[in-house]
């Protein structure tokens, strides 16, 4: 988990899927008591403290994404989209975009907050004996093959809330994913150990 944060003087919240972003504003400066290091195990809890604003996803290029979206005066949607369109290009397995997911935000200036359902759906003619096979039941189907696939949710989700309730272009939202996809970057023990668990399947779906 990567946590980055900023000066902001808004008052916007977000979650949605392994993204969360936190802007707010705080007329004191409260001053944490000690260093504030996390743990060497990346999976132990630690609570990082922020007074201005915290862009937090599963993989640092993705949060450093959002955390320049605010730098560029983005709000809250914009820069959580701009993670989640990151994470996508250096964590697809986990948040890629064919999936789905929900949003949750708060308006502070209407005291309002509003739930996006952007989750995944059954194709149109899927149907309880879809995974039959010369009337056995292919249970493998339901997990690997292309019918157990269904219809992604994820883009029509962020296009929507970005249109709604953000501030910025989908070209500069998208901005940091494609030079994360073009130029490259290092890949992670975690996404090489993902791959090689997955090599079977990937090849029952090859091309």
């Amino acid at each position: 988990m990567e946590i980055k944060s900023i000066r902001q003087k808004k008052l916007v919240s977000v979650t949605f899927f392994s993204i969360f972003i936190l802007i707010s504003f705080s007329c004191c400066q409260l001053q944490p008591k000690g260093k504030n290091v996390p743990s060497v195990d990346r999976h132990h809890p630690h609570n990082f403290i922020a007074h201005h604003g915290m862009v937090v996803a599963a993989h640092p290029l993705a949060a450093q994404a959002g955390l320049d979206m605010l730098k560029k005066s983005g709000n809250a949607v914009d820069a959580a989209i701009a993670t989640a369109y990151a994470l996508n290009a250096c964590e697809p397995f986990a948040s890629g975009i064919g999936g789905g997911g929900f949003m949750v935000i708060y308006l502070a200036h209407l005291k309002k907050i509003t739930i996006i359902n952007f989750r995944e759906k059954a194709p149109a003619l899927a149907s309880a004996r879809m995974f039959f096979f010369e009337g056995k039941i292919k249970e493998e189907w339901s997990r690997t093959h292309g019918l157990a696939v269904a219809v992604p949710g994820a883009l029509a989700g962020w296009a929507y809330v970005l249109n709604k309730y953000g501030s910025k272009s989908l070209s500069s939202v998208l901005a940091r994913a494609i030079e994360i996809a073009e130029k490259g970057f290092k890949v992670s023990q975690t996404f090489s150990n993902i791959n090689k668990d997955q090599y079977e399947k990937l090849l029952l779906n090859a091309g």
